[in-house]
């Protein structure tokens, strides 16, 4: 039984023959998710967790019957895309998005309706100043997220000969449910005199981190365009998922009911007000080398989880005669 998805590779090399999912936080409910089409896999809740590693305790071992009714199918999916157009002064644009897919198990408000709302009215406030904006504006809502960013992925493949174009990307997830709004730059550290100018214009409290985005700025972020986010304090009160585990992210608890007003109003506040200024500053950090890339402490994680899945992809490959139809099939997408 493990609390993090991350060990779930190594447990298919182990030999495990199923994976329970405890959530490591009480009256949270059981967490869904996505995870590889290899195992019988289920979220449950903390507190059924605690009771089975009582049982454990108690008797060395219990035996789980996993009973899951899932189905994985092919299915195609948009991207929602708006444009304002600036009023010619350069040919570079700058983009705001989120992600209109949500888990099934509730109304996805946190993750990710309100930061998708929040990108939509940006649009909506810069559109009035459109004829003072030297660079264009697009608001992209991006589909299949939760599934392995398809969407992003998609438009950046799509869009390969603008990308160069891109000034800088603000990718929202998981904001806007209460606590304090945080900023966090994808290791961008030139940036911060921009956004310290932003906070104490604002007057607002606005933390600021360098650290790794969410999934949508990957696409991004690996073509060296600047990124960053607006996202939940509480999602960095515990490190890695741990942090998006402590919210209501990725279950039945996920309704519109959880947002606030006030931090929505924020998050709009900030992305507005920068956007206009990123649309409009004469200086702008260039777009990264592929040689500059590879330095980021981001681009060092993804070669750990590269290694781990081409690991993985040996060992599902020996064992392919064991494999059923989903899991071969998950097998040729590694």
């Amino acid at each position: 039984m493990t609390t993090d998805r991350g060990p779930i590779p190594k447990s298919i090399m182990a030999g495990a023959v199923g994976v329970v999912w405890m959530r490591p936080f009480p009256m949270m409910g059981p967490t869904t998710g996505v995870t590889p089409t290899v195992l019988p896999t289920v979220g449950i809740k903390y507190e059924d967790g605690c009771m089975l590693n009582r049982f454990i305790e108690r008797k060395g071992g219990v035996r789980v019957r996993i009973e899951t009714e899932c189905r994985h199918s092919e299915r195609e999916s948009w991207n929602v895309c708006g444009e304002i157009p600036g009023n010619g002064g350069s040919d570079e644009f700058v983009m705001f998005g989120g992600h209109y897919d949500g888990h099934e198990v509730a109304q996805a408000a946190f993750d990710c309706g309100a930061p998708s709302m929040a990108s939509l009215e940006i649009g909506r406030v810069l559109n009035k100043f459109r004829d003072s904006l030297d660079r264009d504006v697009r608001i992209v809502l991006f589909s299949a997220e939760e599934f392995g960013c398809w969407g992003s992925k998609a438009y950046a493949k799509r869009h390969a000969e603008e990308m160069e174009r891109m000034r800088f990307t603000y990718q929202f997830d998981s904001c806007a449910g209460g606590s304090t709004q945080v900023l966090t730059i994808d290791h961008w550290p030139e940036l911060e005199p921009f956004f310290e100018r932003l906070r104490a214009d604002l007057k607002i409290e606005m933390p600021m981190r360098q650290q790794k985005g969410p999934g949508d700025s990957t696409a991004f972020f690996e073509l060296g365009i600047p990124t960053g986010c607006i996202r939940e304090s509480r999602r960095f009160d515990h490190p890695g998922t741990l942090g998006g585990l402590s919210t209501v992210w990725h279950t039945c608890y996920d309704t519109v009911d959880k947002i606030d007003i006030r931090s929505l109003r924020e998050v709009v506040a900030i992305g507005a007000v920068s956007g206009y200024r990123m649309a409009n500053a004469e200086e702008w950090p260039s777009h990264r080398s592929p040689e500059e890339i590879e330095k980021t402490p981001i681009a060092r994680a993804n070669r750990k989880a590269e290694e781990l899945n081409k690991e993985l992809k040996a060992y599902l490959t020996a064992h392919r005669e064991r494999l059923w139809p989903e899991a071969k099939d998950y097998l040729g997408r590694l």
